[in-house]
């Protein structure tokens, strides 16, 4: 597991920081048709998040 993570909004800014998009950390499926909500307790959501120290989002 990293401790930073570098996300960014589009697959063309993740390619230029060899991140992750941002909706994809946060299992967003893109066009589902509706929002996604969050709780506590998401487990799969909770460990990505455990370790992380340090997050760069890149807004290029």
């Amino acid at each position: 597991m990293q401790m930073m993570r570098e996300l960014a909004p589009t697959g063309i800014a993740v390619a230029e920081i060899d991140g992750m998009t941002i909706h994809s950390f946060l299992g967003e499926q893109r066009n589902s048709g509706k929002a996604k909500t969050i709780k506590p307790g998401d487990l799969k959501l909770e460990k990505e998040w455990r370790l992380v120290e340090y997050l760069l989002l890149d807004e290029m």
